[in-house]
């Protein structure tokens, strides 16, 4: 517009006044300002006309920070010189690469958050090769679209593992103690040469031999992702223990911002992705009503995925866990590393990180208060470091080290 408006003062100018250098330079504005107009509009609406025209596209899946390619292929029409197309992900929130192929630009996607889609709305833009005129114009394209969370370095790491009491007994009216080749912590009285100092020096924790109990894999376990801030590695480890099988036999999956509960692997990975549309006033909440579904008595064994970072979730999460007295459930906090300290300078010059990679790394005191408020519930605290692939106990993490 400011090229036009110029150009048609400049002639006008020109044509008053007789003067033949404002005259000629006025007239080339304009012709060049009428030309880049008419080629962007003409292939903006012949790319608009073929995308319509497009049908739905197949299936696609893919991995939270992780580039997939979809068959999705443009490009500008060859009868229209001089114009350049480019287009970019709107819904769901993803990065994208184009790339030159066979008929034209294809994309490569790296999305940013799991979620499960029914369509893909992109943002196409038709720009003159002079870059005066841009069009733009959404376009959506029916696809069904799964982004799973990612697991990073945890995928050889088995985050939940455990035993429960069992009935395996020799004898109906044997004693099921046996040799002391199991573990429990120390109490008041313990005979001193049964505490076991090896695991003394590696978890700063006092265990004694127990005598052995019979004891076979828990059978019913419930666990439960919590939605919030940086909430990506937590479900990544919700998914890692749902495909590997690491919560028994039979169990039982919830999360924020779904009512329905999952029992098997297609069903829960489910759970997880619609876990990404919970509200900031579904963080959290759900839990006290999940943990009331599973019954009034005694819960074998929880596990509760929470996020790095505190947030309107923390303090529903610690009221829903004392609502139930005797419950001992296991967090795992999941992360993305620590957020390394820096100046007033590398902020203004560091170049600004995805909003979910971002948010899911804490800093000390973020990550101190999460485990202090988890912990004076009485539960087990541990943190999975999505990006090292290592899981810290909290008796034994050293902040100053993680990250």
């Amino acid at each position: 517009m400011v090229l036009l408006g110029a150009a048609g003062w400049g002639f006008s100018v020109g044509v008053a006044r007789q003067d033949l250098m404002l005259l000629i330079l006025g007239g080339l504005g304009l012709l060049l300002g009428v030309a880049a107009t008419l080629s962007a509009l003409t292939a903006a609406a012949w790319v608009a006309w073929r995308l319509h025209r497009r049908p739905a596209g197949a299936a696609v899946v893919f991995e939270c920070g992780a580039v997939g390619r979809t068959d999705f292929v443009a490009g500008a029409p060859w009868l229209v010189p001089f114009v350049a197309l480019t287009w970019g992900w709107e819904r769901p929130l993803a990065q994208v690469r184009l790339t030159p192929g066979r008929g034209g630009l294809a994309e490569a996607v790296t999305p940013a958050r799991r979620g499960e889609h029914e369509a893909v709305v992109r943002r196409v833009e038709v720009e003159d090769c002079f870059g005066l005129v841009r069009v733009a114009f959404p376009s959506t394209e029916r696809r069904p679209v799964r982004i799973n969370p990612a697991v990073g370095a945890l995928r050889n790491i088995h985050v939940v593992r455990g035993l429960s009491g069992g009935d395996l007994l020799t004898h109906p009216e044997g004693d099921p103690a046996g040799d002391r080749v199991d573990m429990r912590r120390y109490a008041d009285g313990d005979p001193i040469r049964f505490v076991l100092w090896k695991v003394f020096a590696r978890s700063r924790k006092l265990v004694v031999r127990a005598p052995e109990l019979a004891l076979t894999p828990a059978r019913q376990a419930i666990a439960y992702l919590v939605a919030g801030p940086g909430d990506g590695p937590a479900a990544g480890a919700a998914r890692l223990v749902v495909e590997e099988g690491a919560l028994g036999e039979d169990w039982c999956l919830g999360a924020d911002g779904c009512v329905e509960q999952a029992s098997d692997r297609h069903a829960a990975m489910g759970v997880i992705l619609r876990s990404a549309d919970a509200g900031q006033g579904d963080q959290g909440a759900g839990l006290a009503a999940f943990l009331k579904s599973q019954g009034q008595g005694r819960l074998h064994r929880v596990v509760v995925f929470v996020p790095p970072r505190p947030g309107p979730w923390l303090d529903r999460v610690v009221q829903a866990v004392q609502e139930r007295p005797g419950l001992r459930p296991e967090f795992v906090i999941g992360a993305d590393g620590l957020r390394r300290p820096e100046g007033r300078w590398a902020r203004a010059w560091r170049r600004p990180e995805p909003e979910d990679r971002s948010a899911a790394q804490a800093d000390r005191a973020e990550l101190a208060e999460v485990m202090r408020r988890l912990g004076a519930t009485g539960g087990e605290v541990s943190l999975a470091d999505r990006r090292t692939g290592q899981v810290f106990p909290a008796s034994t993490l050293d902040l100053r080290k993680v990250g």
